[in-house]
């Protein structure tokens, strides 16, 4: 969060939003200001129809006092009187009742006023409390009225109930007068009450009318103050607003300018990885090693552009051989120098003792300098290899790296064999690697041996499975038969990446070597490696030549074998190989119903041409000019044409027969 505010823009921003954040809650308290007053004068406005809603219902219940008294007066029957007597005895209750509740405020709803509209009391039943502050004149005297009514009905209720009982007619005068008194008396205190209650409407509009101009001059007013806050927040507003976007701006032209600074770095710190790949790929062997008796293809992708693998087979005689695989710790650039300096003290330990190599004292050697040069911090895993092809043998020291497997060509069966080093180098410095850990296999023809790290077994697939060391045997059973060494490690590559395992999470390293039978006249396979900037190729053509003569006899097949070995090496692809600097083509000749020829090359991925008629390729050409007809003279030379590419290797399979124009040509491409 600190890094946060530490931005200038991100300060800007916030700054902003603040702003608008404010302007809001201003809008919104002077709306709230507004509600309040409004709901402030809506009460005292309802307060007020309230009042004169009770004075009407008051009004209303002393004329129908005055009506049940004539009536009463006016019956002598003792059922009706009763009536009579209750509802007015009830009407003067429901006064007192009003009366309190304009005195002292308070809410007052019932039934009982069904007939002197309930609805409308039902809408307004709630006086304010400060009601006693107002009209205390008003009330006052209606409550004094009210209380001389009450008395003035009891009266009524005690005379008429001796009337109806007495039977003397001049007796019945003399109430009948008294209660006439009585009548006067409710009539004279009656319009007093009836004038109180017109008074509190006469009031009560005058205080309506004076509160709705109060209400509008309030309003207009905090109108007024509301334009002024809300314009000056406005203009405060615009000011920081324009100030802001002017600094962002200037931000945003020093983020560019810093952008720019950053891009071009970058694009230099690419261009010295492209030179770092490019170092690094020369201190490692190139994909294939093929001597007379042994042959090795390597297998390598580093995770980011340089990695920390390494691996090398290093020629010690016409029959010893020693081969190695190491993965050190970390990734990218630290790890890819490392790399080279522990390649550098490899080679210049075995050069020291050359004459006698010992696995367990190489390891012992290195271990011993790295501690105190290179491997403070760091360790690293290595399978060291000493193959003697006199003794047929390979003897090899596992300092904690991935074991080897061994698979037999014959069974098509592969096999985790079980080291006895465990002990990485550059985990203990007085670490004494003993030669009871060295580890000795019979080696013959009939065996392939895989040497790896761990990036091959621990890449997983779209499930976030790993194949794992357990799986890697029958993974490499299901991708080897049928399968050249020469192009074995790259095609379990791409048998992974078609099986959807992710293979660049980490450095990708798989080496496999095989013993080489010894060549003989009965041999059907011949392999020619080019190499060298490729400075051999004019000399491959006579050897394909001599090869197809000695085994076949048939001077059409190899003259056809010798041309397109020329046009395809020479003019195919030497301009895939344009790019690189150095660079090796394998090409292999076996004997099969006629010739087959399989060239293998680490160039550009191109496809081949579509196939037209033969005449087509050279009407309208001059005969001199020879450019662009290296693949229309392979397609007439030959029967059949695959080409597949396998990871960063290309194969292409040229099928000539014995009689080419009894054949129908086939052209495949994956």
């Amino acid at each position: 969060m600190k890094n946060f505010f530490k931005e200038p823009v991100n300060r800007k921003i916030i700054l902003l939003v603040t702003i608008l954040f404010l302007v809001a809650i201003g809008i919104m308290i002077s709306k709230n200001i507004f509600l309040s007053v409004s709901l402030k004068y809506s009460l005292i406005h309802g307060n007020q129809n309230a009042r004169r809603t009770f004075a009407s219902i008051i009004f209303r219940k002393l004329v129908s006092i005055e009506k049940d008294l004539c009536l009463l007066t006016s019956t002598d029957n003792a059922i009706n009187t009763e009536v009579l007597q209750t509802r007015i005895s009830s009407s003067s209750n429901d006064i007192e009742t009003l009366i309190k509740v304009l005195q002292n405020g308070g809410g007052y709803e019932d039934i009982m006023f069904s007939d002197y509209g309930v609805d409308e009391i039902r809408k307004v039943t709630y006086i304010l409390q400060e009601t006693q502050d107002f009209y205390p004149n008003i009330t006052s005297s209606l409550t004094n009225n009210i209380a001389e009514i009450k008395k003035i009905t009891e009266q009524f209720f005690v005379l008429n109930s001796l009337r109806i009982q007495i039977d003397d007619e001049k007796e019945k005068k003399i109430s009948k007068d008294e209660m006439s008194k009585l009548k006067k008396q409710l009539e004279e205190f009656s319009f007093k009450s009836r004038e109180k209650t017109r008074e509190i409407f006469v009031l009560t509009a005058v205080d309506q009318e004076r509160i709705k101009q109060e209400h509008t001059s309030t309003l207009y007013h905090l109108r007024l103050i509301r334009y002024i806050i809300v314009g000056i927040i406005m203009i405060l507003g615009i000011i920081l607003f324009t100030r802001t976007f002017l600094q962002i701006g200037q931000i945003v032209e020093k983020r560019k300018a810093s952008e720019k600074v950053i891009s071009n770095l970058n694009k230099s710190l690419l261009n010295e990885l492209e030179i770092a790949e490019s170092v690094q790929s020369y201190l490692l062997p190139n994909w294939l090693f093929l001597e007379k008796n042994i042959i090795l293809s390597s297998a390598y992708t580093p995770s980011k552009k340089i990695g920390g693998d390494l691996f090398d087979i290093i020629q010690i005689s016409n029959t010893r051989y020693v081969i190695y695989v190491g993965d050190i710790s970390g990734h990218g650039v630290q790890a890819a120098l490392k790399m080279t300096a522990v390649k550098s003290t490899i080679n210049m330990i075995l050069e020291n003792e050359k004459e006698n190599i010992k696995p367990y004292y190489i390891v012992n050697r290195l271990n011993q300098i790295l501690m105190k040069e290179l491997f403070p911090n760091n360790y690293m895993t290595l399978l060291l290899c000493v193959v003697d092809l006199d003794e047929n043998e390979v003897r090899y020291f596992n300092a904690g790296h991935p074991p080897i497997i061994r698979y037999n060509i014959l069974t098509k069966k592969a096999q985790v064999l079980l080291d006895k080093g465990d002990i990485p180098i550059g985990w203990k410095s007085d670490y004494d690697f003993s030669a009871e850990e060295e580890n000795v296999i019979e080696f013959d023809e009939n065996e392939i041996l895989f040497l790896y790290t761990d990036g091959i077994f621990e890449c997983e697939n779209k499930e976030g499975n790993q194949l794992g060391i357990e799986g890697l045997p029958e993974f490499l059973e299901e991708s080897i038969p049928g399968t050249n060494t020469a192009i074995i490690s790259h095609k379990i590559k791409k048998s992974l990446i078609e099986q959807d395992y992710d293979v660049s999470s980490d450095d990708f390293t798989l080496l496999a070597f095989q013993k080489r039978p010894e060549e003989s006249e009965e041999l059907k396979t011949k392999m020619f490696l080019m190499r060298s900037l490729l400075i051999n190729t004019r000399d491959i053509g006579h050897q394909c030549e001599h090869f197809v003569m000695e085994r076949l006899k048939d001077p059409g097949l190899a003259a056809r074998a010798e041309l397109i070995a020329n046009e395809f090496i020479n003019n195919i692809v030497i301009h895939g190989l344009s790019n690189k600097s150095d660079t090796i083509i394998l090409l292999q000749l076996e004997i099969q119903d006629g010739l087959k020829m399989t060239f293998w090359d680490k160039g550009l991925k191109w496809y081949l041409p579509e196939k037209f008629d033969e005449d087509s390729y050279f009407e309208d050409k001059d005969l001199k000019n020879l450019s662009g007809r290296g693949i229309p003279i392979i397609y007439s030379l030959s029967t059949k044409i695959t080409r597949t590419r396998y990871d960063e290797i290309n194969e292409t399979v040229i099928h000539i027969s014995h009689d080419k124009s009894s054949k129908i040509f086939e052209k495949k491409q994956v």
